[in-house]
């Protein structure tokens, strides 16, 4: 993330916290469920992901030793959230990472 190649050790607990950090909160389907389903996936896409704040308070004032952890949870949701999105729009259930 800082703009280094990782170690093996870094990229192995890089990739683990991605996946640790994939899923999203189960609240987040009320939201895809507030949209009409001709809806295009990018608006959908864009109003979960700003509704990412509303679940991690504790860093609404982040401080720079933060940045890490917010980029690795944007890094994980967004594929989720794109997929969600896709799923929403086409009328098919979400599946899970």
């Amino acid at each position: 993330i800082i703009g280094e190649l990782p170690s093996g050790e870094q990229y192995n607990n890089f990739t683990k916290q991605v996946a640790h950090h994939s899923l999203v909160n189960e609240r987040l389907h009320y939201l895809f469920q507030t949209f009409c389903s001709s809806s295009h996936p990018m608006a959908i896409m864009l109003a979960a992901v700003g509704s990412l704040s509303a679940f991690y308070p504790d860093l609404l004032n982040f401080k720079e030793a933060d940045y890490e952890l917010i980029a690795i949870r944007m890094i994980a949701k967004i594929p989720t959230i794109a997929a969600m999105s896709y799923k929403y729009s086409i009328g098919q259930p979400f599946i899970y990472p």
